[in-house]
């Protein structure tokens, strides 16, 4: 075994960390490829998002501090959930990530962060303890008071049945970061998250789009969703004339 000098292998480990960031900025700019890097900035939501979907007193999606929050307000099962459109698919391949972080108090509350079909839904998931779902292909990762305390990834191929790809994958604290990738190949998504890779499924012959969803349970407190960063990189299946 040949041991590289420290100065190489660093030299190395940061040509390598370039390419790949020129790799997704060539990903990012090729006009065959739908590119969404979101950061909020400003005070609007940008008007190429679908429109937010919300129900409930004082229930809103809102961009302030460099972030995308969603509010729940102060109805029981109110809600606020944001889509960009649905512009990618698992046939062609697609890659998202997303950094996010609930609201201090994280009693009462149920959110949703990943992939699925359409931008109108009231939440992807509908229930999580006994998985139940309104959309019919998608892959999220899912908190839900109503059922435990645990980060799961419920996912759903078209409609054939909602399950929990993976349990308790992240531990959820009160204004807290996590940060989230999807890889998507046909129907295989792989979903990491601290470093761990999870295999779950989504029908790769459906347009989706990114989704994130904040939703009020148990009583009048509203709640919060901060969204920092989101990303999503895939060929669109237009081919662009030479």
């Amino acid at each position: 075994m040949v041991q590289l000098p420290d100065n190489a292998a660093r030299a190395l480990i940061s040509a390598s960390s370039a390419y790949a960031a020129m790799q997704t900025l060539y990903d990012v700019f090729n006009p065959e490829n739908n590119a969404l890097m979101y950061v909020p900035m400003g005070d609007l939501i940008p008007d190429e998002w679908a429109a937010v979907k919300s129900n409930g007193t004082a229930a809103a999606s809102a961009v302030g501090s460099g972030l995308l929050t969603l509010t729940t307000g102060t109805d029981d099962n109110g809600y606020a959930g944001n889509g960009y459109g649905l512009l990618w698919k698992g046939d062609l391949g697609y890659a998202s990530e997303f950094a996010f972080a609930p609201g201090a108090t994280i009693t009462t509350i149920k959110f949703e962060v990943g992939m699925t079909d359409a931008t109108d839904d009231a939440g992807a998931v509908n229930v999580k303890a006994t998985p139940s779902a309104t959309a019919d292909d998608f892959v999220v990762l899912c908190y839900d008071t109503d059922d435990n305390t645990e980060l799961d990834i419920i996912h759903q191929t078209d409609g054939s049945g909602v399950a929990a790809a993976a349990e308790n994958v992240a531990t959820v604290a009160g204004s807290t970061y996590l940060r989230a990738k999807f890889r998507a190949l046909g129907d295989n998504v792989g979903v990491t998250i601290n470093g761990v890779t999870y295999t779950a499924g989504c029908q790769g012959g459906d347009l989706v789009t990114p989704w994130v969803f904040a939703q009020a349970r148990a009583g009048a407190a509203s709640r919060t969703l901060g969204v920092r960063w989101i990303f999503c990189v895939g060929p669109s299946g237009i081919t662009i004339p030479a």
